[in-house]
């Protein structure tokens, strides 16, 4: 056998490992995010979130009701995107029982590497609220997010979005 034909063979075998510990790579990649336990449920008091109850004796504090909740989760954009959660259909359900506020919610991707920081942007956003002594947000991911979930008004910037940066990439 001559010395081309050895190292040609070594060269193939280089290749067909190199993928092989490519293709191995993504696939552990792949099964830590699809087996990544994800927090579903929280749990948060006025006090939890750091903001100061009022007064007793103070004048009586006005309730939230489900139009004031949903108008301060509006507040909240998804930060990938720039659009709040309400247009974007991520918000399933929202239930007002006296001070204590439920919500569910959903994400766009099961692996949304923003879901940290729109927790902490919903909390914040609901305690602004002087009534609000409680919330419970339940993070669902059944039913699955889709694009019919998405405002026509927020559909339509997306579109823009998306036209931008498919001429800007031209």
């Amino acid at each position: 056998m001559t010395q081309s034909a050895t190292g040609g063979r070594e060269t193939l075998v280089q290749k067909i490992l190199l993928v092989l510990i490519v293709i191995v790579a993504a696939a552990l990649i792949i099964l830590s995010f699809t087996h990544k336990k994800m927090k579903r449920d929280y749990h948060w008091t006025r006090e939890d979130a750091g903001v100061v109850s009022q007064q007793s004796g103070s004048p009586e504090i006005r309730r939230p009701d489900t139009t004031s909740i949903y108008s301060l989760l509006s507040a909240v954009s998804d930060p990938e995107l720039d659009i709040d959660i309400v247009s974007l259909g991520l918000i399933n359900d929202v239930a007002v029982n006296g001070g204590r506020v439920k919500i569910t919610m959903m994400l766009t991707t099961p692996s949304c590497p923003y879901v940290s920081e729109m927790i902490g942007s919903v909390k914040k956003a609901v305690f602004t609220h002087p009534g609000v002594e409680r919330v419970d947000l339940h993070i669902s991911l059944d039913p699955p997010w889709t694009f019919d979930r998405v405002s026509p008004e927020a559909k339509e910037k997306l579109l823009k979005m998306f036209q931008h940066r498919e001429v800007s990439h031209e």
